[in-house]
């Protein structure tokens, strides 16, 4: 493997992996494996981690407090879009559509309209504006963050080059001043600054720019209500309308060949074509030519527009912002610059001598004759060695040495230039090398093996959400172990359930939060410091955990190998493969669940490595940071059809997770769910009454 610096990872299975077989490869872990503290990522250390992009949802002091915890490199995300759902808890584009966001294939359904209410105006309720940190460089640089990152997935060069350089100036700007003196130079100079921020806007945003979580912990000002694309910026508003034409006051410079947006009048007509045409609302036209700020410009209209006086003007594409960006960077071909020394003296070997950086790469041409007649000039041979523009290259400096009346044919000077740059290529090439280990005849025998075999007859398995579903699957015969929601009660009062549940002789879980952040660490702590906890706690069988920051609490405190509760991961953990079900086995876990994501054929190719696998139940579709509706009652989130979607709150451990709005049931699959070889069948209730369950 040549040129790679690092691999991002979040499947648990190609992380273990690769590190196997590339033992030296540094691995960055993604923001998809929703890292959010500490404990977490400094599991994944033994397993060749050097880095990792920890969940969007942190606070700055989160941040901070990860810094003094571990001595991984911490990157953050800085500029871009932001997901409504916590990295890699999203499953809405999956079960919308198949196209997984888990799998970097999201189809972004979060950017549909939905209501709250069957009566509310549909708005972009889940569409998140997107993240600008430009004003936070100095909070962000003294946190202890190693590595900025700029969401650009999808994006446009222009994009990429014109917000990449405006990070980079501003970051380099704060390295070179420090603190005190870059926000003296923020100050005095807020005109630039200003104009650069207006830059990012121009480039894209939706509805403008948040700060994302650092300093706020959800907001309706992080969401974009009425627009989930490219919002423009506003650069004046209408000031005059006819039948014709509209006149336009500016507030802001305009170039040549800028499309404007205005935001009009919905115009009720019995036409379905102009009805058509009105719901978007809008009037997009082309600047014919430059105009300053507080002059006045007019133009053509649709008539089919309801278009009136103190209308909206965005600019939605500035051109001349474009054009610069794509002739300084996109469309200008970077260069390696090199160094270069060739000694021409005859009677010897021609020799070339090129650096880039440190690397020192010499070749050795044929044997320079004497001349006969006219020897070889300084500007002939360098002429002919400067010829390498068809390469990844650019002289730098360049020194001929001609010792005595030389020559060397101009077809055998510039093949040994081919070779010499060649040469170069390869010795560039050769400092990246990696040797790997890897068996080319494919995975190892140890992975083949499976890590259970199947029953005679299978396990029911619940997971209940209330107390009236608790008391009735404990009542129920064929259930032989009910797994307990953490939050349906505080940790003090839950061990009724347990005692409940032990008394119907079936198997108790504790089923931990989804999300697992400081506020959760220290809640379950502070219940472990009394004599009765859930711990000690006899009647409790073990747990199901849904993220590394659970396996390292219960691991600290309850060490796994001393232990006889065992331990579930949730289908939430991916285990998508062998190797992932190998390294959750090193590190002691019990039993698996099946992903959901898993089709029938991928399920059966893993046949056996699972024990449980879930058949019924709603599955949640997004496990996010914001809140829908603040108020004490449980909600639905209604789309486009009038399909409507179960939110329920954890105020305890502040997130909302979203529901499908049907449940999911493979019921009728039992011939393929026993090919699956699972050990125990799952039916997970959430909003199921006492009947239903």
């Amino acid at each position: 493997i040549y040129g790679i610096d690092a691999v991002i990872v979040q499947d648990m299975g190609v992380l273990r992996f690769i590190h196997n077989n590339f033992p030296d490869l540094p691995i960055h872990a993604s923001t998809q494996m929703t890292l959010t503290m500490a404990e977490g990522a400094n599991l994944l250390k033994d397993y060749g981690v050097t880095r990792f992009v920890p969940s969007r949802e942190l606070s700055l002091e989160e941040i901070k407090n990860i810094r003094r915890k571990t001595d991984l490199e911490i990157e953050v995300f800085i500029h871009g879009a932001l997901c409504y759902s916590y990295s890699g808890q999203c499953l809405m584009s999956s079960m919308f559509g198949g196209r997984s966001g888990n799998r970097g294939r999201c189809a972004q359904p979060c950017r549909m309209p939905y209501s709250l209410h069957p009566k509310d105006k549909e708005k972009y309720i889940i569409s998140p504006k997107d993240i600008c940190m430009l004003d936070l460089i100095p909070d962000l640089m003294d946190s202890g963050i190693d590595s900025f990152k700029i969401e650009g997935r999808m994006k446009r060069p222009e994009y990429t080059a014109i917000t990449t350089y405006t990070y980079r100036k501003y970051v380099d700007k704060y390295l070179d001043l420090g603190r005190e003196k870059y926000e003296r130079y923020i100050s005095d100079n807020k005109k630039e600054f200003n104009q650069d921020k207006m830059n990012l806007l121009d480039i894209y945003n939706r509805g403008g720019f948040s700060n994302g979580y650092f300093y706020n912990r959800n907001g309706r000002s992080m969401i974009t209500l009425n627009k989930p694309n490219h919002s423009g910026v506003l650069v004046g508003s209408v000031s005059k309308v006819d039948k014709s034409h509209i006149w336009i006051k500016l507030n802001e410079d305009v170039n040549k060949s800028d499309v404007l947006k205005i935001i009009g009048s919905e115009k009720n007509t019995s036409n379905n074509e102009l009805e058509n045409y009105s719901k978007n609302n809008n009037y997009e036209f082309t600047t014919g030519v430059e105009q300053k700020a507080d002059s006045i410009i007019t133009s053509k209209y649709d008539r089919r527009v309801s278009l009136k006086e103190g209308d909206l003007v965005f600019r939605v594409r500035n051109n001349k912002l474009i054009n610069s960006t794509n002739d300084k960077f996109v469309n200008k071909e970077p260069k390696i610059l090199i160094d270069g020394i060739v000694d021409v003296s005859v009677g010897e070997e021609l020799k070339i001598k090129l650096r880039s950086g440190d690397i020192v790469s010499e070749y050795s041409g044929p044997i320079i004759e004497e001349a006969m007649n006219q020897p070889m000039s300084y500007e002939k041979i360098k002429k002919q060695i400067m010829k390498i523009n068809d390469t990844n290259f650019e002289f730098n400096y360049l020194d001929i040495n001609i010792k005595g009346q030389a020559f060397i044919s101009v077809g055998k000077l510039n093949e040994a230039r081919r070779n010499a740059i060649e040469k170069l290529e390869n010795d560039l090439k050769a400092r990246f090398h990696r040797r790997t280990s890897l068996k080319r005849e494919g995975v190892s025998e140890e992975s083949k093996k499976k890590v259970n075999t199947s029953k005679d007859r299978l396990g029911i398995h619940t997971l209940v959400h209330t107390e009236e579903q608790l008391y009735e699957v404990a009542s129920h015969p064929e259930v032989s172990a009910v797994y307990i929601d953490s939050d349906i009660a505080s940790l003090d009062q839950i061990f009724k359930y347990f005692t409940c549940i032990k008394k119907a002789e079936k198997k108790a879980y504790l089923y931990m939060p989804h999300i697992f952040r400081k506020t959760s660490y220290e809640y379950f702590l502070k219940h472990l410091q009394k004599e009765k906890n859930i711990l000690n706690h006899n009647d409790i069988d073990g747990y199901v955990i849904r993220n590394l920051e659970e396996y390292s609490f219960l691991n600290k405190h309850h060490k796994f190998n001393e232990s006889s509760k065992e331990i579930i991961t949730d289908y939430n953990l991916y285990i998508m493969n062998e190797e992932a079900m190998l390294i959750w086995k090193e590190l002691g876990v019990d039993s698996l669940t099946a992903p959901v994501e898993l089709n029938k054929h991928e399920l059966l190719e893993l046949s056996g490595t699972f024990e449980n696998i879930i058949v019924y139940g709603r599955i949640p579709l997004m496990v996010t940071a914001q809140c829908l509706e603040d108020t004490a009652s449980d909600v639905q989130l209604i789309d486009r059809k009038n399909v409507k979607f179960p939110v329920k709150r954890n105020c305890r451990h502040c997130y909302n997770t979203i529901y499908n709005s049907l449940p999911l049931s493979l019921l009728e699959n039992s011939v393929e769910i026993l090919e699956v070889k699972a050990n125990n069948i799952r039916l997970d209730f959430t909003i199921e009454t006492k009947e239903d369950t």
